[in-house]
């Protein structure tokens, strides 16, 4: 639940909440419906006022949700992703090694899902091809033909073809990198503390925009869906900060429990730590 607030530039209004039971993992939004994935596998499909309209189960925790093309997708520790339709029907249950289970991204093409490696599956399951990190992998994002993958203990982005898996190209950190998220031709990166922004005129050569500090720890990053502004948690404070795409701040919300989740739809969503999820409208 939200407590305190400081307005620059915007103004966010509370619309609605909805209390998903534990942790909220992750967050999707169509436009129409909201996805929630929880840390006791759950997952959760409510309107945009936040009226409840299904749940799936699964047997460990949800850990992932990510939404395209009329389907979400859900990741689990139990090895599977699910995914559904955009009002939460089960259309199919995929099995997956538990060196994807942690992060998933919903292309046009097909379902990405990462661990301490990536694979590409069809939209029917059959794994397309695989990638072994050897590491632990942040949120990734894609943009055309090429996904963007944080690289944790490596401090680098790597960038994979989605057609073969092969590696095209890297960018590297003074630090972690854990998330990232792309609008436009508009890259976001979210290192330790550090947020950085790069343009994607050349998919395979991000060019470097700008980066700003967090006061902080930096748990996830999201563009709103006009590409103008840039949603940030700020894990070590409980706020949600709101930039424009220079990299000023034009809002700050604080909250009396940990951010664990975010995402954009008709305003901005936030998951928390105790199961709560509240909807905001973000006005000028």
């Amino acid at each position: 639940m939200f407590l305190a607030s400081m307005v620059l530039a915007l103004d966010m209004v509370h619309v609605w909440t909805f209390n998903a039971g534990s942790t909220v993992e992750g967050l999707a939004c169509s436009g129409k419906t909201v996805a929630i994935g929880t840390s006791d596998g759950s997952g959760y499909v409510v309107s945009c006022n936040g009226t409840y309209l299904s749940q799936i189960k699964a047997l460990a925790s949800m850990n992932d949700v990510s939404y395209c093309c009329g389907k979400y997708a859900f990741v689990s520790s139990d090895n599977n992703i699910y995914l559904t339709t955009e009002n939460g029907k089960l259309i199919t249950k995929i099995p997956i090694s538990f060196k994807y289970n942690e992060a998933v991204i919903l292309t046009p093409k097909g379902i990405l899902a990462c661990s301490s490696s990536c694979a590409f599956f069809n939209m029917k399951g059959k794994l397309i091809w695989s990638f072994d990190l050897g590491k632990i992998a942040g949120e990734p994002s894609y943009y055309k033909d090429y996904a963007y993958v944080p690289d944790v203990a490596g401090k680098e982005l790597l960038i994979l073809n989605l057609t073969d898996g092969k590696k095209v190209g890297e960018v590297f950190f003074g630090e972690p990198v854990y998330t990232s998220d792309v609008c436009g031709n508009l890259l976001v990166v979210g290192g330790q503390k550090d947020v950085y922004l790069f343009n994607l005129t050349d998919p395979t050569d991000p060019k470097y925009l700008w980066d700003f500090n967090i006061p902080g720890f930096v748990g996830d990053v999201k563009f709103s869906p006009d590409c103008n502004y840039i949603a940030v948690i700020n894990m070590a404070k409980n706020y949600v900060h709101i930039y424009d795409i220079n990299g000023q701040i034009l809002y700050s919300k604080y909250f009396d429990e940990p951010v664990t989740a975010i995402t954009w739809g008709k305003g901005l969503v936030v998951g928390l730590q105790d199961g709560t999820v509240e909807a905001f409208n973000v006005t000028r």
